[in-house]
């Protein structure tokens, strides 16, 4: 009739979850073909936004980079450097060309239709890019700069 505490330990325990869901992802990734999509999608996507910058003469300020299957964009000054100006700007007409790409994350959803819609975007955005690279992202932008979220101080 005293209390008792009752212990229970077992090898790998807490991880039988995570090991059970990432082993239905990977079924569920072989079945359709998630890696080859995301390759395909993204080296698609790659080349369409890297086909605009050099169709408008700003390769050198706006490119994307990486592997297909995660790509990255950066976005350049006139001076060729790394812009958090530029960048918001770029953030900023996107969304009002109704697409939020603060960055590239790609999906197994992402298809022919969403391809076209952002590359769609992407132009009406770069051509306001190209125009800010002349005058100034100052000229342009409607809100603050972005700031990174690591950082010493506000």
């Amino acid at each position: 009739g005293k209390e008792r505490v009752f212990l229970t330990s077992s090898t790998h325990g807490a991880e039988m979850v995570g090991l059970a869901a990432f082993i239905k992802t990977v079924e569920i990734y072989k079945q359709k073909s998630v890696v080859e999509h995301l390759w395909k999608f993204g080296t698609d996507l790659t080349a369409g936004i890297n086909s605009i910058a050099l169709e408008l003469g700003i390769e050198k300020y706006f490119y994307t980079e990486g592997y297909p299957c995660s790509p990255n964009y950066m976005a350049k000054d006139r001076d060729e450097v790394v812009s958090l100006g530029m960048r918001t700007l770029f953030s900023q007409e996107m969304i009002k060309q109704k697409v939020m790409m603060p960055y590239i994350a790609l999906s197994l959803a992402h298809g022919d239709t969403e391809l076209d819609m952002t590359l769609t975007a992407m132009r009406q955005a770069l051509k306001v890019y190209a125009q800010a690279l002349e005058q100034g992202y100052e000229n342009f932008l409607i809100g603050p700069v972005i700031k990174p979220v690591f950082r010493k101080f506000n």
